[in-house]
């Protein structure tokens, strides 16, 4: 299985780029995780059964968990 992942950065600094991308690599081991995920309808259902499908948009806490922690600790360390 393989899973493509794309992230828009033309409008985001580098820190919002990276907080992007660990929000999307959390949403990669989420699926990638179950084995009976491989095709993008089958990672729709997974995301419906999880209640996890808002505005035809995946969403989860755990990803936006993984975003905030990768923006948080790269503005920390800037801040340093």
């Amino acid at each position: 299985r393989m899973l493509r992942v794309v992230v828009d950065d033309r409008r985001q600094t580098d820190v919002e780029t990276m907080a992007l991308l660990g929000h999307e690599l959390r949403h990669a081991l989420e699926t990638l995780t179950e084995s009976n995920v491989t095709t993008g309808a089958g990672m729709f259902n997974f995301y419906r059964r999880k209640g996890a499908v808002r505005g035809g948009v995946f969403e989860t806490d755990a990803a936006i968990a993984a975003g905030d922690a990768v923006y948080n600790e790269l503005r920390r360390r800037r801040k340093n």
